[in-house]
C-alpha cells in the first residue's frame, strides 16, 4: 500500500483503459460504448418510418387546364381529363382512384388488380372496359363504350353492370343508379374522336355532331335512318360524305366547316 499511495500520480491510471489492456492480453471481451449505434439505429428508424407515412399519404393530382389532356398511367391505362377535370389517388399508384369532373377511362385490365375510381358518393369497377365518368354536383353519369363495369352508391349495397352501349345515372343520396332508355355513346366523341350511328335519325345524329363541332346543322330530311361508324375528321369531310350515303343536303348554318374544335355535351 505505500509502494502504491508513494507512486500514485494523478490522470496516471485510467481504468477503462487498464481494462481494455488486461482483457486483450486475456483474449477477454472488450465492453464498447453502444449507445451510438443505438442512437444510429433509431435515426434509421425513424426515417425509415416517415419515408413510408411519407409515401402512403402523398397525394398525387393529374389536371387539366382549358383544354383536354390525355395522360398513361403506370399500367398502362389511358386516362383523357375534360377541360378542369382531376385524377388522382394516394401513396403508390395502386389502381384505386378520385376524379372530378369529366374523366374517359382505357383501361389496361388485370384480374389481379381491380381498377376502381371511388368517392363518398359512388364507385365504379372495371370488368375490363372503356367507359366515361362525369361527375356533377347533384348526380354521376357512366357510360360504357367497350366491355363492361360495375356501378353502384359508395357503400356498394346496390349496384348494377353496365354493358356496352349502356348508360346510367345515380342521384347522390339515391341507393341504385338509373339506367338511361336512350344511351348515347358519342356522348364520348369528345375524348374518342369517333361517332358510332345505328339506324339513327338524322336529327339526333346532327345533334352530335353540333355538340362536337360547336356549328348548327340542318337538314330537309331530319328522320332519316343514319347507320355507319365515322372518324372526327373535318365537319366539311363528314358532312359530304353523309350526304352522299344518304342522299341529302346538310347545311352548316354558321358558314364553318373547318377542322373540328370538339365541345362537350352536357352531362346529364
Amino acid at each position: 500500500m505505500k509502494f502504491v499511495l508513494h507512486h500514485y500520480r494523478p490522470g496516471r491510471f485510467d481504468p477503462r483503459k487498464g481494462y481494455e489492456r488486461f482483457a486483450r492480453s486475456q483474449s477477454l471481451p472488450v465492453r464498447r460504448r453502444l449507445w451510438p449505434v443505438w442512437a444510429a439505429a433509431g435515426v434509421a428508424t425513424l426515417v425509415a418510418f416517415g419515408a413510408y407515412w411519407w409515401l402512403a399519404l402523398r397525394l398525387t393530382t393529374l389536371s387539366a387546364g382549358t383544354v383536354a389532356r390525355t395522360f398513361l398511367l403506370d399500367d398502362s391505362t389511358r386516362v383523357v381529363l375534360a377541360p378542369g377535370a382531376t385524377l388522382s389517388w394516394r401513396g403508390v399508384y395502386d389502381r384505386r382512384l378520385a376524379m372530378t369532373g369529366r374523366v374517359y377511362f382505357e383501361v389496361r385490365h388485370d384480374d389481379r388488380r381491380p381498377f376502381t375510381v371511388v368517392d363518398d358518393r359512388y364507385f365504379v369497377d372495371d370488368l375490363g372496359t372503356c367507359f366515361e365518368i362525369v361527375e356533377e354536383e347533384r348526380h354521376t353519369r357512366v357510360l360504357v363504350t367497350e366491355g363492361s363495369v360495375r356501378f353502384g352508391d359508395a357503400k356498394g349495397h346496390r349496384r348494377i353492370d353496365l354493358r356496352e352501349g349502356m348508360e346510367a345515372v345515380l342521384r347522390h343520396g339515391e341507393p341504385l343508379p338509373r339506367l338511361l332508355e336512350k344511351p348515347n355513346t358519342n356522348h364520348a366523341a369528345w375524348a374518342t374522336h369517333r361517332f358510332h350511328f345505328d339506324r339513327t335519325p338524322l336529327r339526333r345524329a346532327l345533334a352530335d355532331l353540333e355538340a362536337y363541332y360547336g356549328v348548327p346543322l340542318r337538314t330537309t330530311e331530319p328522320n332519316r335512318l343514319l347507320t355507319g361508324d365515322f372518324s372526327a375528321d373535318s365537319l366539311e369531310t363528314l358532312l359530304k360524305v353523309i350526304e352522299q350515303a344518304m342522299d341529302v343536303e346538310i347545311e352548316a348554318l354558321s358558314g364553318q366547316s373547318g377542322k373540328p374544335t370538339p365541345a362537350l355535351p352536357k352531362g346529364g
